[in-house]
């Protein structure tokens, strides 16, 4: 896979408390706000998944039921990314909640890449043996 296929730039945006988490399930707007205290996935363009800064076993399922609004057989680059680029903390259930969605959830034809993974993470994922299950990419 080329790196060209890589989103180019981090997604970034406010920090400030959105007062209420939310789930977007349609192409990211500049106008709704990423909130630094959200424990809620976004998806960001058809094929990223913006991870929230906390991925455990007690928010991964709802973090996750986001994939249950996608319609995987219309990539057409038949890759879908999780974006760790504000993960800071992903404990046992979040690791799960991940192969699982592999496994249950994402057709076995559409690869799936971690990209912008901070170091910590990164360790955790290779220690897990992580990286011969999904492709990795540090930040």
């Amino acid at each position: 896979m080329s790196q060209s296929a890589i989103p180019a730039q981090p997604i970034t945006g406010p920090t400030e408390d959105c007062s209420d988490c939310y789930l977007v399930t349609m192409k990211y707007e500049n106008e709704q706000p990423f909130c630094s205290k959200c424990l809620i996935g976004h998806l960001v363009g058809e094929n990223t998944l913006l991870l929230p800064r906390v991925l455990l076993g007690t928010n991964a399922p709802k973090v996750l039921s986001v994939l249950g609004f996608i319609n995987f057989n219309s990539f057409s680059q038949g890759v879908f990314y999780f974006n760790f680029e504000r993960v800071e903390c992903i404990d046992s259930g979040g690791l799960g909640a991940l192969i699982l969605a592999k496994k249950k959830v994402i057709p076995k034809d559409v690869e799936i890449c971690f990209i912008n993974i901070q170091p910590n993470i990164y360790r955790v994922f290779s220690m897990s043996n992580l990286n011969k299950l999904f492709m990795l990419k540090k930040a």
